[in-house]
């Protein structure tokens, strides 16, 4: 199976990369992104374009590699949030807009959405320039699906995190980093509750979407809640604590019923063996920052 990724976040490119990988599916990448933070190795097996998703260019690389499936994502959820403007968004539905008119022409058999479950949010500000954006696309794909052969799949996620997700866009992250580096975010509010799904199970999920011969908007993500100030005593005590202490904290979250109906999928990677990698890379992280500091100072003393 030919696929096409179309996004410009390498923590979710590398992930899907991966997975696909292992299917032996042939990859083809297109985005803005950092090449870099994508691992070498994973880069010399697919095909990369460093196209602008909104260039003419993008229509090009669906004549040349005709393929069968399309996962769009971008970096809206993440890089823009509640910031974005009303040009911004505008520019991010046309991109989407686009995109899938290009995957019609090319008769692509499956059109998959990356979206937030924070549509679904209650508590969600929906005047925000973000909340329209998401809302628009997915309006888009399900008003425009009638009759089409390409079907498209929205695929709800929840709050993302795992290893290389070494962003202060991530809650998990930031909390990490609160304890490592001994410093209060006061900007984290500790009484919010989210639901947290693993990027490799996420990974899983996208591919199981892809059996997905009719156009669905299904939730990916754990299926239940916990509390940050649980989580952020969790990172705490993260040598010691076992998994009682999150399974007694957690609340109901979002509906995946549906999703495992259909795919079969189900979370694999629980909370506390999430946190554990995410940690283990910080704490690395931050020792050899702390080592390359240390020698940097003594080459001077040195001098």
């Amino acid at each position: 199976m030919k696929v096409l990724l179309i996004g410009n976040n390498e923590f979710i490119a590398e992930s899907l990369i991966k997975g696909f990988l292992i299917e032996k599916d042939k990859i083809m990448l297109v985005g803005s992104l950092n090449k870099k933070k994508i691992d070498s190795l994973i880069m010399e097996k697919i095909k990369y374009y460093p196209v602008d998703i909104a260039s003419d260019k993008c229509e090009d690389l669906f004549v040349v590699n005709n393929p069968d499936v399309v996962v769009y994502f971008d970096n809206a959820n993440e890089d823009l949030n509640n910031d974005m403007t009303e040009t911004q968004r505008l520019d991010h539905v046309n991109n989407l807009i686009n995109t899938h008119y290009y995957a019609l022409k090319a008769k692509v058999s499956r059109f998959v959405y990356i979206s937030t479950t924070k549509l679904g949010d209650p508590s969600a500000d929906n005047n925000s320039e973000w909340y329209k954006a998401h809302r628009s696309c997915e309006l888009f794909l399900k008003d425009f699906d009638t009759h089409q052969t390409t079907k498209c799949i929205v695929l709800r996620t929840a709050e993302l995190y795992g290893y290389g997700y070494n962003t202060d866009n991530s809650i998990i992250t930031r909390l990490i980093r609160k304890r490592l580096y001994e410093k209060e975010d006061d900007s984290i509010d500790m009484s919010k509750s989210y639901d947290f799904i693993h990027v490799d199970d996420f990974s899983a999920a996208v591919r199981r979407s892809l059996q997905l011969y009719k156009s669905y908007t299904l939730n990916i993500a754990s299926g239940y809640r916990i509390p940050l100030n649980i989580v952020n005593n969790v990172i705490e005590n993260i040598d010691w604590v076992d998994d009682e202490l999150i399974d007694n904290a957690k609340l109901i979250g979002e509906d995946i019923s549906e999703t495992v109906n259909l795919t079969g999928f189900a979370p694999s990677i629980s909370l506390l063996d999430g946190l554990r990698e995410v940690y283990d890379e910080e704490l690395s992280l931050r020792n050899n920052l702390i080592g390359s500091t240390f020698m940097s100072k003594l080459k001077e003393g040195i001098r």
